[in-house]
């Protein structure tokens, strides 16, 4: 009972599934980071990086929104930084992916391991830009 309510209330769900691996797939990296953040709070979930993907995933329930999920593929990955002064100012350093589309990302990392990364993500897709 207690858990039900505590998810409909907007904490994390146990029952939420992880993102399926696909063969060959491994993790490389794991944390906590926020897609979304306003005013209200931010929309927290765990951030996965393997050797293909870029994983993200809401696991509360934020009444009446949508979870929010996705995948990046590295290799649609151009670069990566920590952002510029106005990502500073406008919420705080961020994860910032350049995508080859040229459209950009950008996850708020929750575990202060921005450094970690952002080194990591850029080693991984030099590694899949490799022949």
């Amino acid at each position: 009972m207690f858990s039900k309510l505590k998810k409909f209330l907007g904490g994390n769900d146990p029952d939420y599934s992880r993102p399926a691996l696909e063969e060959g797939e491994e993790n490389i990296l794991e944390g906590g980071a926020a897609r979304v953040r306003g005013l209200g709070g931010a929309r927290w979930g765990p951030l996965i990086l393997t050797n293909r993907r870029l994983l993200w995933y809401e696991t509360a329930n934020v009444w009446p929104l949508r979870k929010i999920s996705g995948q990046l593929n590295l290799s649609d990955i151009a670069s990566v930084d920590k952002g510029s002064i106005f990502d500073f100012l406008f919420g705080g350093r961020r994860i910032r992916l350049r995508l080859r589309n040229g459209k950009i990302q950008k996850f708020y990392e929750g575990q202060g391991r921005l450094d970690e990364w952002v080194e990591t993500i850029r080693r991984v897709i030099a590694k899949t830009d490799e022949p």
